[in-house]
């Protein structure tokens, strides 16, 4: 089975539209949800202050959109996979980016697969990078969706992925291929999908796992369409 949420942050990409702040990543009311999941929570690599950009919500699943996540993994059938799909620049991320496994260099149970997979990936698709979160990523990132997955769920193959990205100052550029791309753009990662779906397929009838669900989600405030 496959659950995918096409908008994780409806009312945070309403609030951008409105306001015209392409910069704005977090919900209505500011509360970044890639934050607020109980994995390392209120760590560095997050905020505790309302006016900061990765304000956490004070509590873990302080948000109705992290609930509803809560809600699939805990009471649907256990996941295989779990994908997070954010913009802002073209790498793959396998758990994990906390402070705390930064600092105990901690490793997923089922991280050569997922490396395996990230390389897959990678060499199909230009320009794209991979690797733990933490070697890849200037900063650390405390109680995400992708590392509270892993982490507390054990879910075998679980990523965060930035899909697109430009580096430039402007923060429309930098989250959003020009209209002109965006045909291009899309026909680029189409391969991303199928080598996703078929690799997954594979592995999970060759290790005979008794779960066949996966979920595919966009968490990011601004998405290719």
């Amino acid at each position: 089975d496959l659950y995918i949420v096409g908008m994780l942050n409806p009312d945070g990409r309403k609030k951008l539209e409105r306001t015209l702040d392409y910069c704005w990543r977090g919900n209505s009311k500011g509360v970044d949800i890639n934050r607020n999941f109980p994995w390392n929570f209120n760590g560095p690599g997050s905020s505790s202050n309302p006016e900061s950009e990765e304000y956490n919500g004070g509590y873990p699943f302080s948000e109705p959109e992290s609930r509803a996540i809560k809600r699939y993994l805990e009471f649907e059938k256990p996941f295989d996979a779990v994908f997070s799909f954010h913009s802002g620049t073209k790498q793959i991320y396998v758990p994990f980016s906390d402070t705390k496994s930064v600092k105990t260099e901690r490793e997923h149970w089922n991280f050569e697969n997922q490396i395996s997979l990230a390389s897959l990936i990678a060499s199909k698709i230009p320009h794209f990078k991979y690797g733990k979160a933490f070697d890849l990523l200037h900063y650390n990132a405390d109680g995400t969706l992708f590392d509270y997955a892993a982490g507390v769920f054990n879910v075998s193959y679980s990523f965060a992925i930035e899909l697109w990205g430009n580096p430039v100052k402007d923060c429309f550029e930098m989250f959003n291929p020009e209209s002109r791309m965006l045909r291009e753009t899309l026909d680029e990662l189409h391969p991303f999908f199928e080598i996703i779906f078929l690799e997954l397929i594979g592995r999970i009838l060759h290790l005979q796992y008794n779960r066949n669900c996966f979920i595919t989600v966009s968490y990011t405030h601004l998405t290719l369409p």
